[in-house]
């Protein structure tokens, strides 16, 4: 009875110094957004729910001081605005990569841009924007190494497969690659499967439906350059 009463308690105290733990950390992100200028971050239309943009926020900031992370895909700068905040406090960088033409964005065609700069203005000094189709990009517009990618852009097989092969190799050796709707779009959950299995990668985490991987602690560094070829090529 003793050891099962010690049990319940050790199980408790470890739930509420969790629950403790995650109060502490929102208050962490809430007092960078305010000091900046980034509250409206909150309110920004964004298909990425608040939970991984908390989560998101919590990888950014656990990188090294001068970290560098790419975003594939920012539409209107909800999730660049919380990877800022979370590189912001050791002088990291967001590139964030995209059209912004709302191409693959379920609504009307047209340019986001102008929201996307207004909406980012508090942290645009942390922020390289990379205006560009993520197949016509080359290493130099991301410059590596690279500590966190996000993916996030046109969500089919073809175009996530290409944007997980270029950044790959692109990656520093910790690095985390973090993929959006892996659960809900094939093509997305496809590529991760495909980079698990390489042997080169480990799943990382997972909330809802992002995931992200990072690269095993065996696996060759740096890497070969043969993981940015496509499949079906010799």
């Amino acid at each position: 009875m003793i050891d099962i009463l010690s049990h319940r308690l050790t199980n408790s105290a470890a739930s509420r110094l969790k629950h403790f733990a995650e109060l502490a950390d929102k208050r962490a992100l809430e007092l960078e957004l305010d000091r900046l200028k980034i509250r409206g971050a909150t309110e920004i239309p964004t298909w990425t729910t608040r939970t991984q943009l908390e989560t998101l926020y919590r990888l950014a900031a656990a990188l090294p001081a001068g970290a560098k992370v790419v975003e594939f895909g920012s539409y209107l700068g909800a999730s660049t605005c919380f990877l800022a905040a979370g590189v912001a406090a050791g002088n990291g960088r967001v590139i964030a990569i995209d059209l912004w033409n709302n191409e693959t964005i379920p609504d009307e065609a047209r340019d986001t841009f102008a929201d996307f700069e207004r909406n980012i203005e508090g942290v645009a000094r942390l922020v390289k924007v990379v205006r560009k189709n993520t197949a016509e990009l080359n290493p130099q517009d991301v410059e590596p190494p690279v500590d966190l990618a996000f993916v996030d852009a046109d969500h089919s097989y073809e175009a996530t497969r290409h944007d997980a092969s270029f950044i790959a190799p692109l990656m520093a050796s910790a690095g985390i690659i973090a993929f959006h709707d892996s659960t809900t779009f094939p093509g997305v959950g496809r590529t991760v499967g495909e980079m698990l299995t390489t042997g080169e990668w480990c799943l990382a985490g997972h909330v809802e439906s992002l995931t992200w991987i990072r690269r095993a602690r065996w696996s060759k560094w740096p890497p070969a350059d043969d993981y940015r070829r496509p499949s079906g090529e010799a």
